[in-house]
């Protein structure tokens, strides 16, 4: 029971990973239908950079606290997360800039 009412009292924590969710993924949705249009491979990695990091790191922090309750695996896999989404931003930019 216990378990049930430290979830619950984590709300604001869940109403801003769903806030960002949402934004992350209407950014995601713009992303996908410029590659769809251009079928540019940097708008693909832009879209996938985007999704890793609005909607992965969020997910990835959530699945470590139900896994292990240990908050600094819980920040050490959603910081590992945003690295890739960054990565994949990065790898966008310079494949569009050479």
């Amino acid at each position: 029971m216990s378990e049930v009412v430290e979830i619950l009292a984590l709300w604001p924590l869940w109403v801003l990973f769903v806030a960002l969710a949402a934004l992350g993924g209407f950014l995601v949705v713009r992303a996908v239908v410029a590659y769809r249009s251009r079928h540019s491979r940097p708008m693909l990695l832009l879209g996938l950079g985007l999704a890793v990091m609005a909607i992965g790191t969020p997910l990835a922090w959530t699945t470590m606290y139900f896994a292990t309750g240990d908050l600094f695996w819980c920040t050490a896999i959603s910081s590992g997360a945003s690295l890739a989404g960054v990565s994949l931003l990065v790898a966008s930019v310079e494949m569009r800039t050479s």
